[in-house]
């Protein structure tokens, strides 16, 4: 599992971003106690989707 603060930091974006995707629900996370886990299956996910939620893939041209 992943913290926010891992997720945010693989993706290069902020924190604070990762907290307003799982909010939203757009991120699936687990709270456990007053800190947010992130399981690893749905990092990949949003490593491969991108925070926008569009493929992020680079096709060949």
């Amino acid at each position: 599992m992943k913290t926010p603060r891992e997720l945010a930091e693989a993706l290069n974006v902020s924190e604070f971003s990762i907290y307003r995707l799982i909010q939203a629900g757009r991120i699936h996370a687990v709270k456990v106690g007053r800190q947010w886990r992130i399981p690893e299956k749905e990092a990949i996910r949003v490593a491969h989707e991108g925070t926008d939620g569009k493929n992020t893939e680079v096709m060949p041209t």
